[in-house]
């Protein structure tokens, strides 16, 4: 009887632990971060593969024979950066 009264006198009188049956889980849960990822990645890939330049060099000889004296270029546009002058060139809608 020593033995269950030690027992006894350790544990709190007011404090009981409830016994609440655990719920078994469904499956995973969803998680937000899964979503941010995503939007993240799809941003990224949108601007690798939109980033394009859409541009291309052309010789001044080049330039001025197959679309300046045929008349293809709309306007021109010019620059200048550090040492060289830069000029975009409209074409022409057809």
């Amino acid at each position: 009887m020593n033995d269950n009264q030690n027992t006894n006198e350790n544990k709190k009188p007011g404090k009981r632990i409830p016994n609440i049956p655990k719920k078994p889980q469904k499956g995973p849960k969803f998680n937000i971060f899964w979503v941010y990822a995503a939007i993240i990645v799809a941003i990224i890939a949108a601007q690798v593969l939109f980033s394009g330049d859409g541009g291309k060099k052309v010789d001044y000889p080049e330039f001025e024979s197959k679309m300046l004296l045929t008349g293809d270029v709309e306007k021109l546009v010019a620059y200048k950066s550090e040492d060289l002058v830069k000029v975009e060139v409209y074409i022409k809608k057809i």
